[in-house]
């Protein structure tokens, strides 16, 4: 017994010692793990290689996956897609059948300013093909949208049925990208405000209204980052017992994802840049938030950094943001390693707008470190500029400047594409609330009229220019209220009441940017925020979450682009 016990110490403390040895490695190489030679789907550290364990044991990767050294990660290796050219060429395609099956249509303004007509976006086109081979691997199905149902209207085109000609559709590529499992599931991401417990009743949100099936992941925002110790500070008083309550929700729901937002608007860039730059506050901020993440049950961090390079910025900020993520990940995926549990995830919040793109991120670097990218696509126009414009249009509008025709989500969305990103790695904004503004004239209230400030405020959300979707519920009941939908493209709406200018969606407006996400490929949708939408049914007489219900339930589960 004794000799037992002395060896089970031994042996834990050894564990121990190494297990921290390997946590530490972070620090002056990075840590790495290797293929068993025998066994593609076997992996191990590396650092054991040196110091001649070769009976330790070995990790291994789920089923039908096999782990890269390159990425470090357990990933499922799939053929490239073919571009549409390479799949027209060739003779065995039965043409009629390819026009059978790329019939999901959206109405999008053409980019001829002059031809003032309106062309028809088809599912599939050379430019979304040619761009998905570069960034995406799969053999690509091409399949319709599933019909889906909301009050007895259809909103997305019935699958169609296949052949097996479709077999020819299948195109072996000789660098094949990995795709993880989990990445071929759209993500319904749905964001908790920790400062929407001080609202009046009914509009008071807390943790326990959230139902736990609707989402995918659920994003705390905020924690901020210290300026005095610059490391993971909580923001309110009960925070850490918010962060119990909103974990919890994973006790009814096992596959529910929850990560800690770091940042937000209101905490300007001063403190996130003078962390990334210096490499050890760097590294002393990322080991303790993985211990923070851990302790509080979180299953990944989001930063949400607005933005690098401005606000308190520095120029070379988006160098150490790569830098960062790549640390952050290496570190979290060493801390999987030695304690056996999931890897936490790492994903960011970033701007839509070209400028502060360009000079905040490296876009081609951080798409292949982070597990998923939520683009801010809204706020495109405000009170802060000085005549209407819409909140989050869906594409540009038919005669817009060439600035204005940037300030879109389909923009937005392709800005990311192009330079770097997987499409299903990109996950596209909705916002739940509206922007107000007050007409400089009463007698003038189409888009682009002059404006002077902030339109009507809030009852419960008491912020200027801003409105919740459930408080635009309660202005509609007012029949002085005039209703316009913007049907060029925008696939948006505003209404007027005197000198207030209102812009905002309706939740058929929503719905089709869950049919745009599933057309172009893109990995899903992200609510701002949870309570912002009618959570108790209170205000808008259409039920519980009727917004998010709505919307994010069109997304399917797999990304029907991958077999």
């Amino acid at each position: 017994m004794i000799l037992q016990c002395s060896t089970f110490v031994l042996c834990f403390c050894f564990s121990y010692l190494l297990s921290n040895f390997l946590i530490a490695q972070q620090y002056s190489k990075s840590p790495r793990l290797c293929v068993y030679q025998n066994n593609p789907s076997q992996y191990y550290p590396c650092i054991l290689n040196y110091i001649g364990l070769s009976s330790w044991p070995l990790y291994r990767c789920p089923d039908q996956l096999i782990f890269d050294e390159t990425l470090q990660q357990c990933l499922m290796k799939v053929p490239m897609r073919k571009t549409l050219d390479q799949i027209t060429s060739l003779s065995s395609i039965d043409n009629t059948l390819f026009q059978k099956i790329t019939n999901f249509i959206l109405s999008k303004p053409t980019l001829n300013e002059e031809q003032q007509t309106t062309t028809i976006k088809p599912f599939l086109t050379t430019k979304s093909f040619n761009e998905q081979a570069e960034h995406d691997g799969g053999v690509f199905w091409a399949n319709g949208v599933p019909l889906m149902k909301l009050k007895d209207k259809s909103i997305f085109e019935q699958k169609p049925s296949f052949s097996s000609k479709l077999n020819y559709f299948s195109f072996k590529h000789p660098y094949p990208t990995p795709v993880s499992e989990d990445e071929l599931k759209y993500k319904k991401i749905c964001y908790f405000t920790n400062w929407s417990q001080y609202r009046d009743v009914p509009a008071k949100f807390e943790p326990e209204h959230i139902d736990p099936f609707l989402c995918t992941h659920i994003i705390y925002a905020f924690a901020y980052i210290s300026n005095q110790t610059f490391l993971i500070q909580t923001v309110e008083e009960n925070d850490e017992d918010l962060y119990r309550r909103i974990n919890a929700l994973k006790k009814r729901n096992p596959k529910l994802k929850t990560l800690l937002g770091v940042g937000g608007w209101n905490m300007k860039s001063h403190a996130f840049s003078i962390m990334v730059h210096d490499d050890g506050k760097r590294r002393n901020f990322i080991f303790d938030t993985i211990n923070f993440l851990h302790k509080h049950n979180f299953d990944g961090l989001e930063v949400d950094w607005e933005y690098p390079g401005i606000r308190g910025g520095q120029p070379d900020d988006k160098h150490y943001l790569t830098l960062f993520f790549q640390e952050f990940k290496e570190a979290a995926m060493a801390q999987s390693i030695v304690t056996g549990q999931p890897r936490l995830l790492i994903a960011a919040a970033v701007a839509a707008n070209q400028d502060i793109v360009s000079h905040g991120y490296e876009i081609d670097k951080i798409a292949k470190i982070l597990d998923f990218i939520n683009i801010m696509t809204y706020d495109f126009h405000g009170a802060w500029q000085n005549h209407t414009g819409l909140n989050a249009p869906l594409y540009r509008r038919l005669g817009e400047t060439e600035t204005e025709a940037m300030m879109n989500q389909d923009f937005g969305m392709n800005l990311w594409l192009k330079n770097g990103a997987p499409a299903h790695k990109l996950v596209l904004g909705i916002p739940l609330f509206a922007r107000t503004f007050l007409l400089a004239r009463a007698d003038e209230h189409e888009l682009q009229s002059p404006t002077i400030g902030n339109g009507t405020e809030g009852p419960f959300t008491r912020s200027a220019g801003f409105l919740s979707y459930f408080e635009v519920c309660l202005l509609q009941i007012d029949a002085q209220w005039r209703m316009h939908s913007v049907p060029d493209g925008s696939e948006s709406g505003y209404m007027f009441k005197d000198r207030d200018w209102i812009s905002y969606d309706t939740i058929e407006n929503v719905q089709k940017r869950a049919a745009y996400v599933v057309a172009n490929n893109f990995g899903g949708l992200f609510i701002w925020s949870l309570d912002m939408d009618d959570f108790n049914g209170a205000f808008c007489n259409n039920g519980t979450y009727p917004f998010i219900k709505n919307s994010l339930s069109l997304l399917p589960t797999d990304m029907s682009s991958y077999i």
